[in-house]
């Protein structure tokens, strides 16, 4: 069965703001762009780590150079759906994907027994040696609903919108569920991606609704939830 594999290479900019802005921000958004075909859609992702949580953890410490495995599906899967299997790496803010199309139960195979996939391609090798090296394991489950919008050219500029954050740290299998605690339902992660710079329309856009950039992680924000209920 061929795989399909990827690469991308982007610059990744992020925004928190209240949901409240949201309908003037699309209405800005719908007169220079497109949503993409999915719509609305659920994002589903469970992220990788080793028993000391050193991934999650050094990554909040901001070095200029970080990578995290994730296993990534659009709407929640069934064993037989299609997924990602995904090694993300950032340096100087630029962000570089690998990523390995797979079925769900091949890449629950490889998570959670240590189970090799047919794969065997480069892709796979590189993402096998990262998560081999740091001994990497699923450890957190994370899920957002997501509107895209996009410009249609190859390699353009797309923005995500993103809102109802939940997560879970037990029952990880990604084919139960898209349920979790909820990080803040009246928030918005929007996340432009481009490999040039941001537009001057969207730029003054964001001025006038006086949205600003804001460092956020979602798995970073997640695990510190996590360790606040744990010291609670």
């Amino acid at each position: 069965m061929s795989k399909y594999t990827a690469t991308f290479s982007r610059n990744e900019i992020k925004f928190v703001f209240d949901s409240s802005k949201r309908q003037k921000l699309e209405q800005l958004l719908n007169r220079y762009l497109v949503s993409d075909q999915y719509g609305e859609h659920t994002i589903c992702n469970v992220y990788f780590d080793n028993e000391y949580d050193e991934s999650i953890i050094q990554s909040q410490e901001k070095p200029l150079y970080k990578e995290k495995v994730r296993l990534r599906s659009y709407n929640v899967p069934n064993e037989y759906s299609k997924v990602y299997l995904e090694v993300k790496k950032k340096f100087c803010g630029v962000v570089y994907k690998r990523r390995l199309e797979i079925e769900l139960k091949e890449a629950n195979d490889y998570a959670f027994a240590n189970k090799l996939p047919r794969d065997s391609s480069q892709t796979f090798q590189e993402i096998d040696y990262v998560c081999t090296n740091q001994n990497l394991q699923p450890a957190m489950y994370i899920a957002y609903d997501r509107i895209a919008y996009t410009d249609e050219y190859p390699d353009g500029l797309r923005v995500t919108l993103d809102k109802n954050v939940r997560w879970r740290d037990t029952d990880l299998k990604m084919e139960h569920g898209d349920y979790g605690n909820v990080l803040n339902p009246d928030e918005i992660i929007m996340e432009i991606k481009t490999s040039t710079s941001i537009p001057n329309w969207l730029a003054e856009g964001l001025s006038e609704l006086q949205i600003y950039t804001s460092s956020c992680s979602k798995y970073g924000r997640c695990y510190q939830e996590r360790i606040e209920g744990i010291k609670q």
